[in-house]
Parts: C-alpha cells; structure tokens; sequence
C-alpha cells in the first residue's frame, strides 16, 4: 500500500522498522490534529523529519537494534491516529521489540501504561525466561498482572525456569505459579518427575507444603499405591515427611469416611493440626472425606486454611451433592465463625432448595435468633437472588444486624460480578 505524500520520514522510519511485521498497511493521514485518550492533543503530522533527525543525532552513531526500536517507539509517539489503531500498531512493535530486547520493551509498556498487553509480550518469555524475569523484577513488576503471565507461558514452555524462580516471587504469586506449573501436565510419570524436582527447592515448609499441594492434586496416587500413615510417621522433620504425608492425604481422597477415621486415630496428638490442613487441601475435590476433613481442620484451628477453601466451587458441589437432612444437621454442628459460613451455606442449601416449601418451614422451626437461622435465611436469601426471587422478603427474616450487613455485601458483590 502507499503512503501520503504528506507523511513524514518520522512515521516512514516506523513503517520501515516493521514492515516484516505486516505493518505497512498503514492508512496515510493527512496534517490534522487528533485528541488521543490519555495523550492530550496529538502533534500535527504536517511537521517535518527534522525532529527525529534530531533525536538520531542526540543518541549518537552506531545504533543497536534496541536503539532502532526504541526510536520507533518515540517517533510513533509524533503522529495523529485513532486510539484503536496506536494500540495496534503499539502492541506488534513491543512484541517485535521484547524478542531483540525485553527490558527495553518492558520499560517503555510500563512508561506508556501498557502493561495490560494482551500476550504481546508472550512470545519473549518462553524464548527468554529467565532474561524476562530478571527484567520484570528490576522494573518492580513482580506483583503485577504481567508477572502472571509470565508465569503461565514459561510454566508451558519451560518448567524448570518456573521452578528456578519460585523463591524470589512474592507469595500470591508463588501460588499462582505452583498450580500453573501442574495445570497442563497430562501424565502420571510427567507430574512424578515434577514433583522430584519441586522437592529440591530451597524452600521454606510454608511454600515447600503450598508446591507439594499441588504436585499432589494434580498427580495422586493409585488407591492400590497409596501411602499409608505408617510411611511417614517414623520420619523426621523436614521434606521427606512433608512429601510422605502430603502424599497420604492425597491417597484418602478414594477413601470411605470410616478408613479416614481408622487412620486418623493413629496420627500423635503433636501431628494433627497438620494433617488436618494436609487433608482438608486434598479431600476436597472428592465427597467421601469432606465433612471429616472440615471437622478435623476446626478442632485444629485450621481457620486460614479453612478460608481458603470454603465457598470454592469444587467444595461447593461436592458438599451439595450429600443426602440434603444429613447435610443440614451436620451444618448445624459448624461453629458459628465467618471461615466456615462457605461450609454452612453449601450444606444447608440442599435442604433448602429441593423442597422449597419444607425447607422454609424446617428453617422456621429453628429457634428464633438463633444464629443458624439467621445465617441459613442469609444463604437461602442468596439462593433466591441467583433465581431473580425476592430477595428483600427473605431478607427481612434476619434479624442479627451483622449477618444481614453481611448478606447486603454480598448481594452487591454479586451484582458487581454480573455486570
């Protein structure tokens, strides 16, 4: 395609830099001035070439590369277009751009506000891992949404980089990164490997417990291979346990209620505040063990861990997949605590929902403000809001004012999300 007359070797120096890209395609403009969002007005493209010669001849002769695109960049910063189309025309430069050079790439996203890049910058993480790493850490990206990709394409590509780095990250995003690293892994003897690998981690129990929970979710035991309580009780404080009872754990998803309790009672005393989190970080997308699992992480205080899982959807429909009366009466026994009210909710809702007019009338029978029956009007009032019911009638039933500020929160945060 030609360009204008009337387009400046400023714009023309662009078009040359990446016309392999495709980019030529640009339509000409003529001298107008156009408002870009963000920029203020845009310069007119009626000026001349004298002010990128002027800023070739600032940075001096023999140019890299990187010189060339960083030059590209700044002189794409000179000429009127629509938004739509810099954002274009932005993204093919800094993914030509991060596989000559990442940090340079990466430095001018982040100057421009266009870290939101949509895997521009994909492409020079799998081929550069550990050079784009060390550039999202120097510019203070580690905690950034960019940082997460990064994370996902190298776990792809390159798990070994990912498992290289572990330690620097900070702890969301190390957990991020523990189950990117297993997503994807489609065998048995794939996982295996990982997990060898995981095990040799400088890490602290804390992180080497968060990668071993995943290795294990993702990679169990056969029924017939599991190990036993015996394999671990012996062992000493350190990694080797912490492997051997993760992997027990893991092994009592197959299990029936009555073999976990059987094993259970053989855990000391000094080992079971543990095993519980183990447990309750395994069981959970099986429904035999869930409801010991949750039992065993209250009596330990297991009140993070119990957080963190409860209200997840794969708790969420296993427990709803119980017997709704034995559901109901177990989720009477819970501990009236803000951890465990995903728990009450996913095991009152059963009894609730299957026979509408039975269920209001067993909750009415609950003694009046008593915390159960305000909290399961709150779960059913939640319900009733998903099915587009009426939610303010059922609401009016609560009459703790901290459980109905807290059922009020939660109908807004789930407007929000549907928007």
């Amino acid at each position: 395609m030609k360009t204008s007359s009337h387009l400046p070797r400023v714009f023309t120096h662009v078009l040359a830099l990446l016309a392999g890209l495709g980019l030529a395609a640009l339509a000409s403009r003529g001298g107008t001035k156009t408002e870009v969002p963000g920029k203020g007005p845009a310069r007119s493209t009626t000026n001349t070439g004298a002010e990128a010669a002027n800023r070739s001849a600032a940075r001096g002769g023999g140019k890299t590369r990187a010189d060339e695109y960083r030059q590209a960049w700044d002189d794409l910063a000179e000429e009127t277009m629509s938004a739509s189309r810099r954002a274009d025309i932005q993204w093919r430069l800094l993914k030509a751009w991060a596989m000559v050079d990442i940090e340079g790439a990466l430095t001018a996203a982040k100057e421009e506000g266009f870290l939101n890049s949509s895997g521009a910058f994909d492409e020079a993480f799998m081929a550069n891992p550990r050079e784009s790493w060390t550039a999202l850490r120097k510019l203070g990206l580690g905690s950034m949404e960019l940082t997460t990709r990064w994370a996902q394409m190298v776990a792809l590509k390159d798990p070994d980089a990912m498992i290289a780095v572990l330690g620097e990250m900070p702890p969301r995003l190390r957990r991020d990164a523990a189950g990117f690293l297993f997503e994807d892994v489609d065998s048995d003897e794939a996982a295996n490997k990982l997990k060898e690998k995981v095990l040799r981690i400088d890490a602290s129990e804390e992180e080497m417990e968060m990668h071993l929970r995943q290795a294990w979710l993702s990679a169990p035991l056969l029924p017939e291979d599991r190990v036993r309580v015996d394999g671990w009780l012996d062992l000493p404080a350190g990694t080797e346990r912490l492997h051997a009872m993760t992997g027990w754990a893991s092994g009592l998803r197959y299990q029936d209620p009555a073999t976990i309790g059987a094993e259970w009672e053989k855990i000391p005393t000094a080992d079971r505040a543990q095993a519980a989190r183990l447990l309750l970080n395994q069981v959970g997308k099986q429904l035999p063990g869930i409801r010991f699992a949750v039992d065993r992480a209250i009596e330990g205080g297991q009140w993070q861990t119990l957080r963190d899982n409860g209200g997840a959807e794969y708790f969420s429909s296993q427990l709803m997949k119980g017997e709704p009366e034995e559901l109901a009466q177990w989720a009477l026994t819970l501990p009236h605590r803000e951890e465990v009210g995903g728990y009450f909710a996913d095991a009152i809702l059963p009894k609730l929902t299957k026979d509408p007019e039975a269920g209001r009338a067993w909750l009415e029978s609950l003694p009046e403000g008593s915390w159960q029956r305000d909290e399961g009007y709150a779960a059913l009032a939640q319900e009733t809001l998903k099915k587009g019911g009426d939610w303010e009638a059922v609401v009016e039933e609560i009459s703790d004012a901290e459980i109905r500020r807290r059922a009020e929160e939660r109908k807004r945060d789930w407007e929000v999300r549907k928007r």
